[in-house]
C-alpha cells in the first residue's frame, strides 16, 4: 500500500488539476481533505471501534468524498463569477447555492452506511466515514469559503456600483434599470418637444408632459404633435 500511495496522490492531483485548470485551486481543494479525520477520531473513540484495514480504507474513500464536495463548491464559484457577481457575492452565492445538495448527498451517504455498522467485518469503515462525512461536509461549507476569501484575498464588495445584486435580484434591478432609462428617455424627448414648439403651444407641451408622466403616453404624444405642427 505505501508503494502505491504516491502514484495515487499523483493522479489525484493530475485529475484535480484537469478539473479546476488552477494550481492554486487544486492546492486548496486537497488541503480539505484531511477534514474529516476530525471526525473519524471522534467517531471512533466513541464506539470502540478499532483502527484498522477497513477503517483506514473508509479514511481514504471519506478524503474522495471531501474533496468532491470541494470541486463542487469551487466550481460554482467560477460560474457565479462568469455570470457577473464581484468574487465576494459569488462566494456567499456559491455557498447558499450548494449548501443544500452537498448536505443532501452526505445525508444519504451516512444513512446507506448505517446497516454496515453492525457488521464486524466491515463496521469500522461504515463508522469512519459516517463520522468523518458529518464533520466534513460541515467544514467544508462553512470552512473553504473562508479559506477561498483569504487565500484569493477577496474584499467585501461595494454595494453602490451596482455589482453586488444577488442572483434572486438582479432581474428586479435590471428591471428597474430600464424603467428609470426608459422615463429618462421620455423626459428628454417631451423637453426638447416643448422647446422647439411655438410659445403659443408650450402648454399644450406641458400638458402633454404630465400626461407621460401618469402613464397616458399616446394621448401626450398627439397633443405634442398637435402643438408643434399645428394639426
Amino acid at each position: 500500500m505505501a508503494a502505491v500511495a504516491p502514484v495515487m496522490i499523483v493522479t489525484i492531483l493530475i485529475i484535480l488539476m484537469l478539473q479546476l485548470q488552477s494550481m492554486s485551486r487544486m492546492a486548496m481543494v486537497f488541503m480539505t481533505a484531511p477534514l474529516g479525520l476530525i471526525g473519524v477520531v471522534i467517531a471512533l473513540l466513541v464506539t470502540r471501534a478499532p483502527l484498522g484495514f477497513v477503517a483506514i480504507l473508509g479514511v481514504i474513500a471519506l478524503s474522495a468524498m471531501t474533496m468532491r464536495n470541494s470541486v463542487i463548491l469551487i466550481d460554482q464559484i467560477r460560474a457565479e463569477m462568469e455570470e457577473g457577481l464581484d468574487p465576494w457575492n459569488a462566494v456567499v452565492e456559491a455557498a447558499v447555492h450548494r449548501t443544500r445538495p452537498v448536505v443532501l448527498t452526505a445525508t444519504a451517504t451516512v444513512l446507506a452506511m448505517v446497516p454496515l455498522t453492525r457488521s464486524v467485518f466491515w463496521g469500522p469503515m461504515a463508522i469512519a466515514i459516517m463520522g468523518g462525512l458529518i464533520v466534513a461536509t460541515f467544514l467544508t461549507i462553512f470552512f473553504l469559503p473562508a479559506l477561498y476569501v483569504a487565500w484569493f484575498r477577496v474584499k467585501r464588495g461595494d454595494a453602490s456600483t451596482g455589482r453586488s445584486c444577488t442572483c434572486a435580484c438582479s432581474g428586479a434591478c435590471t428591471l428597474s434599470r430600464s424603467f428609470v432609462r426608459d422615463g429618462m428617455s421620455s423626459m428628454s424627448f417631451f423637453r426638447r418637444t416643448t422647446i422647439r414648439a411655438p410659445s403659443s403651444a408650450r402648454s399644450v407641451g406641458i400638458l402633454a408632459s404630465k400626461d407621460a408622466l401618469s402613464g397616458n403616453e399616446q394621448p401626450a404624444l398627439k397633443a405634442v404633435m398637435a402643438g408643434a405642427f399645428g394639426v
